[in-house]
Order: structure tokens, then C-alpha cells, then sequence
């Protein structure tokens, strides 16, 4: 059953997420020198810990004002958006019958509210754990195994034998045909992801390229991107059926107005901050990048975190007319004082791993397989670390990006950049995060009381990371008091027994796919479009907004919904069943929400012409009428 297979679908995401994260982190920690297998095996489960279970940090907020802990101030500082006054919750954190939906919070935490408490820059900051809860069959959480599947095949390639150029998969068919059908699957399930993932395969083999050659030279350049040009064009002829008909949203760049606050930044991203901050920061050490070196850098970033302290409300109106107003709108950019420092001591430890180091051979191993992930013993350890700074460094200018640019849409803002984007970098710094916290812990010398406390401190940033998934699903399934069922349809024979019923009589009764007509209306509402989600039944309009969202224009839309208004009201036999007959509509659908929305007595036409629908079913409430032939007759 369809409800039964939704459900199943959640869980097998959440499965291959895991397990595929879990075996790249093994892959890769199978090769860190110093590391035991046990070890590796911890690294793993960290690694799918950090993907797909931990959150961001705005839940500890929402803990502090369910025990009534947040000062004014706070509250102003934080700035979330919809949080309700504080209070004590016998819980000790949120609950839905205290505060409905609060979990829901921890995905909207970038934004900008004006004096007036309007939305200024509204993103959705959507995490893995956050998209499971939700049962959120989208694009990006469809693809999400995908994406990791290309993180593996990147690290296989990076661990490529010396020699292996990019036209050297024209003689291997089936690495070739697995890196086409990944590539071109991430394209087709989420497009957002094709450019991002076909950008770290070739990354990979790049620096697989200037391990080999000792230096980043322009035939490396070249191999990289011949290695792009001929796995993104076998995707694209792979997927040809669905690229040759596809259609974007996409309208060009803008550039970013209001750019994310800092507070709201290291709510995002702050455990995995700590946990490779930490990292990167344990390597700047003698014989390593020198920390002296990076007193300018450090300097440029306090700079920049400081340009949150510009007053927005007086620069956007003189930004308009003044030029000083608009350079300085144009460097307020505080995250940067974050990213700075991250990306610029991930490219000099990445620079010094490729290019100060003897060039090393690994061992030749294939660099794609259609087997699963398995620890590659003997490869070179630099490669690891590598592979770890290389996830650091595209996460970082990946939210670099969503600061400074957008890709306009339909809503004409950051919105789903910022989405896309942020979802990317979770997964990418997931798998880093896990990788590092693992070396983090097998290198901490116990005999420190520095290195402890620097430990314990990430510790607890992930420990606080991991408050999320507990509490967020006790509140969502009320403590688990209802019936267990695997059936995604369960709570609608519940809320609706009398609809549910008229369901299951359409699933038994009605063959094929014909149409049937329901109530259209905004989005987010159970009762629009239930008919055809429970059956599959095609309908004229469902979440109006949503289609205008998938197609990018309102006029179809605004039509359907103008007819199926009229198939309810409209008295005159003439136009309906001229609207029954444009659309070939087979079933008239009535239930509550029709006739709180059109009014008690519909379709009102039987008042005049009893002899075009023909009731076939009545239960309660719900009324199912089959067009007859005498509705295709009438002109």
C-alpha cells in the first residue's frame, strides 16, 4: 500500500544515509596512520552520527525558553522567530501541546526581521535529522544517499593509481558508466547537486593529479577538466529524457542584500565549527603551518565580525543614493570573520599536504568499483587527510557563496539558495566532522590538561547537537501514545473516518487513473488535495502555490481554480459540463471541506440538472458523483 511504501521509503533513506556515511568514514579512517580497526569502527559511527542524527544548536534555545532561562536581551539577541514567551514545561523542554511545532523552528533559524517585526531575509536552513522527522520526501532528501555515494567515489579516486589519466576511463567501461549514472542521477533526483558533486569528483582526481606531479600545473588543471567535461557528458546523455525536457526556475544571479547575522550562523553550524576548528587549529603547530603567519588573517576577520554592528535600517535607504553607504553595505559581511580563518587554514594545510610533501604513490586499487566501501590498506595516510581538508574547504565556499550571491527564482530571494546550499555543506561537513573528531580523540594527549579541556569543550557542542533528535521526536509523536503502524495513511482514518472510508471504496471501485475534482486551496492544509494523495487519482489543482512554485507561473494555475469554483457554484448545466468535459473529469468529489469552501449545497448545477452527476457513493458526510453521459451531451 501507498502509505505503507511512503513510510518505507523514510526509513530506507535514513538506512542508506547511514550505512553510506558509515562506510566512508571507515574507508577513509581505515588509512590514517596510528588508527586501529576499532577505532576506524567508532570513526564510522561518528560519521553517520554527525550526517544524519545531529542538529544545530537552536534547540538549546528553544530548551532555555521551556524553562522560562532566556533573558530579554537574549531573546533579542538570538532573534528567532516565532519563540514563543518563556515558560516552564514539566519536561523540561518543549512540547507540542505547550508549543506546537517547536522543532519546526530549528529549520528557519538564518533570518533578518525588521523594527516592525517583518521578515527581511527569510531562508530555510534545513538539516538531514530535520528532513527525516518531517517525513520530507523531497528532492534533496531523496538524494542524499546519492550524494554520499559520489563522496565515496571521490575518495576512491583520489586513491587512483599514478598515471591514470581521465580518457583512461574510456577503456573502463563500467567505472566510467557508474560515475555517468551518479552524476546524472544527482541531476535528475535534485539538480541543485549535480554541479556541486561533479565539482568534488573532479576535485578529487585534481588532487590525485598534483599528489602525483608534486605540483598544481596546468595539465592537471587540464586532466581535471577533461575528467568533468566527459563524466558530465555522459550524465547528461544517460538522463537525456529528462534533461531535454526540463525546465529552471532559474533566472540569473543576485546579489546578497542582508547577510546572515553571526549569532544565527554558529546556531547553524556550530558543532561541526568546534569540532574542525579544533582540528585545523591542532595542525598549526611548528613543522606545521606557523601560527604567527596568521595574525593578519585573524585581524581581518575580527574586521569583519565587526560589520555586524552596522546599522542596517540606516544604510539600506542611503545605500540607493550614497556610494560610501553602499560599500559599506557591500562589506558587511560578519560570517565572512568566521569562514575566513576556516577556508584560509584548510587551503594552507591542503597546500602544504599536496605540495610540500614527497609525491607518494598509493596502491593500485581501481579507482570506482561496484563493490561496497572496504578499508584500502596500504594507501598513502596523506591522502586521508587530504580527502578530509578537501570536504572543509568546498563546505566553506559553498556558505561563502550563499552570502555573496543567489540564484533568482520565483521568490526573488536567497531562500533556496541558502537551502540547497546549507543542506550540501551539512553533508559535506558531517563527513569531515566525523572523520576529525575520531583523529581529535585518538590524538588528544591525555597528560594535558589544554588538550582535555579543547576535547571536552567540542564534546559538549556535539553532545548539545544531539539534544535535537530525542526531544524533537518524543514532542512530534506525543511520547508515542498512539497505536504503532507503518501505514502513512493511519492518522486520516482517525481525523477523517467517513473520507477514509470513501477512499478505500475509490481504491476498490475505481479503475485506471481517471479524474476526479476536489477542493483546491493555499498550502500547508491535510484537507486540500487529500483525494488524489491517498489514491492517485489525478485532480485539477492541488497546494495552488506549490504548482505555481513547480512551474513558475500562475496562469494555469488561477484558471483551475477559477473552474473548480465554478464546477461547485455554477448553476448553468452549459458550463459545466463544458468544465467536465475540458478537463475529462470522471468523479465529483464532496466532502466537509467542499462544502465549507463552496457552500453547503454543491455541485449547485443539480438544483437545475439533476441528470449530469450520478451519486455512486454516500457515507455521511462525503458524496462521490460520476459524471454521466449525459454531462459529455450537454452544449
Amino acid at each position: 500500500p501507498a502509505g505503507v511504501a511512503f513510510n518505507l521509503a523514510i526509513a530506507l533513506l535514513f538506512a542508506l544515509a547511514a550505512t553510506g556515511a558509515f562506510a566512508l568514514g571507515v574507508a577513509v579512517l581505515s588509512t590514517w596512520p596510528g588508527l586501529s580497526r576499532r577505532l576506524s569502527g567508532v570513526g564510522g559511527l561518528l560519521t553517520a552520527l554527525c550526517v544524519v542524527l545531529l542538529s544545530n544548536l537552536e534547540p538549546v534555545v528553544e530548551v532555555a525558553n521551556a524553562n522560562d532561562l532566556l533573558s530579554p536581551p537574549l531573546r533579542q539577541f538570538f532573534q528567532i522567530k516565532d519563540l514563543p514567551p518563556g515558560y516552564r514545561s514539566p519536561f523540561g523542554f518543549p512540547v507540542e501541546a505547550l508549543d506546537n511545532w517547536w522543532w519546526f523552528r530549528a529549520a528557519r533559524v538564518v533570518m533578518d526581521l525588521a523594527p516592525d517585526g517583518q521578515v527581511r531575509d527569510y531562508t530555510i536552513t534545513e538539516f538531514p535529522f530535520f528532513s527525516f522527522l518531517l517525513a520530507d520526501l523531497h528532492p534533496h532528501l531523496l538524494a542524499l544517499p546519492f550524494g554520499l555515494l559520489a563522496l565515496a567515489l571521490a575518495w576512491h579516486l583520489l586513491l587512483a593509481p599514478d598515471g591514470m589519466r581521465a580518457g583512461d576511463l574510456l577503456g573502463r567501461p563500467p567505472a566510467l558508466l557508474l560515475l555517468g549514472l551518479v552524476v546524472g542521477g544527482l541531476g535528475f533526483l535534485n539538480t541543485w547537486d549535480l554541479v556541486t558533486y561533479l565539482g568534488l569528483l573532479a576535485g578529487a582526481l585534481l588532487g590525485r593529479e598534483v599528489l602525483e606531479r608534486g605540483r598544481l600545473d596546468r595539465l592537471a588543471l587540464r586532466e581535471a577538466l577533461r575528467f568533468a567535461g566527459l563524466v558530465g557528458g555522459l550524465a547528461f546523455l544517460l538522463y537525456l529524457p529528462f534533461f531535454a525536457v526540463f525546465q529552471s526556475q532559474a533566472a540569473g544571479l543576485g546579489i546578497v542584500p542582508i547577510r546572515t547575522k553571526p549569532q544565527h550562523f554558529l546556531l547553524v553550524w556550530g558543532p561541526f565549527l568546534g569540532v574542525l576548528g579544533l582540528f585545523l587549529w591542532r595542525r598549526l603547530r611548528p613543522g606545521g603551518v606557523a601560527r604567527r603567519h596568521w595574525l593578519p588573517v585573524a585581524g581581518v576577520s575580527l574586521a569583519l565580525l565587526l560589520t555586524s554592528l552596522l546599522d542596517l535600517e540606516a544604510l539600506i535607504p542611503r545605500a540607493l543614493r550614497e556610494p560610501g553607504a553602499l560599500l559599506l553595505l557591500a562589506l558587511r559581511l560578519p560570517v565572512g570573520g568566521i569562514l575566513l580563518p576556516v577556508g584560509l587554514v584548510a587551503l594552507a594545510l591542503l597546500r602544504r599536504r599536496v605540495l610540500a610533501a614527497p609525491v607518494q604513490t598509493a596502491v593500485p586499487v581501481r579507482p570506482v568499483s561496484g563493490r561496497s566501501l572496504r578499508p584500502v590498506a596500504g594507501a598513502a595516510p596523506i591522502r586521508a587527510e587530504v580527502y578530509l581538508l578537501g570536504l572543509v574547504l568546498a563546505g566553506t565556499l559553498l556558505l561563502l557563496g550563499t552570502e555573496l550571491v543567489f540564484v533568482r527564482d520565483l521568490f526573488g530571494n536567497r531562500m533556496n539558495t541558502v537551502f540547497k546550499l546549507y543542506f550540501q555543506t551539512w553533508v559535506l561537513w558531517g563527513v569531515a566532522a566525523g572523520i576529525a573528531l575520531t583523529v581529535l580523540i585518538a590524538e588528544t594527549d591525555r597528560r594535558r590538561w589544554t588538550a582535555r579541556l579543547s576535547l571536552g569543550a567540542v564534546g559538549l557542542l556535539v553532545g548539545a547537537g544531539l539534544l535535537y533528535a530525542p526531544l524533537a521526536t518524543l514532542s512530534k509523536t506525543g511520547f508515542f501514545a498512539g497505536p504503532p503502524t507503518l501505514d502513512g495513511t493511519g492518522f486520516f482514518a482517525h481525523w477523517r473516518p467517513e473520507e477514509f472510508a470513501a477512499i478505500q471504496w475509490l481504491q476498490a471501485n475505481v479503475a485506471g487513473t481517471p479524474t476526479i475534482v476536489e477542493a483546491t486551496g493555499g498550502s500547508y492544509q491535510q484537507e486540500i488535495g487529500r483525494i488524489a494523495e491517498f489514491t492517485g487519482l489525478p485532480t485539477l489543482l492541488g497546494w495552488d502555490f506549490h504548482e505555481v512554485q513547480w512551474r513558475g507561473r500562475y496562469d494555469e494555475p488561477a484558471r483551475r481554480r477559477g473552474d473548480i469554483e465554478a464546477i461547485y457554484r455554477e448553476s448553468d448545466p452549459v458550463r459545466v459540463a463544458g468544465l467536465l468535459a475540458r478537463y475529462q473529469v470522471a468523479y465529483v468529489y464532496v466532502g466537509p471541506t467542499e462544502r465549507a469552501l463552496y457552500g453547503a449545497a454543491v455541485p449547485a448545477v443539480l438544483a437545475r440538472d439533476p441528470t449530469l452527476l450520478a451519486p455512486v457513493y454516500q457515507n455521511g458526510p462525503v458524496t462521490i458523483y460520476q459524471v454521466t453521459p449525459r454531462a459529455l451531451a450537454v452544449r
